[in-house]
């Protein structure tokens, strides 16, 4: 099974839209928080293939923690996992709209 895992919680409106994209190739799943990610990698088999993607504002210690605490987690996991980096929409609709002079 290929698994494409976002940390984002699966009620909210863009996560309604990315589950439109799934089909019997790709399932998404929808972590529901960071601290999810590694509960679910760990949990699938070795004929698995995982990739997520993790909310990484830039120059935030924390998140850098987080993405590190995941890849620990998950190193001995059975499928075969991709932790992809992304930067956050949120921070660039805030940067813009402060940059705007709006704030």
């Amino acid at each position: 099974m290929n698994v494409v895992i976002y940390e984002d919680n699966a009620d909210a409106p863009v996560s309604r839209c990315l589950a439109k994209n799934s089909d019997e190739y790709v399932k998404i799943v929808f972590a529901c928080g960071n601290w999810n990610i590694s509960d679910y990698v760990l949990s699938l088999t070795k004929d698995d293939f995982a990739i997520a993607f993790l909310d990484m504002p830039p120059n935030n210690r924390s998140a850098c923690d987080i993405f590190d605490l995941i890849l620990e987690e998950t190193k001995d996991c059975r499928c075969k996992f991709i932790l992809i980096p992304v930067v956050c929409t949120e921070y660039y609709a805030l940067k813009s709209i402060l940059q705007s002079g709006f704030l």
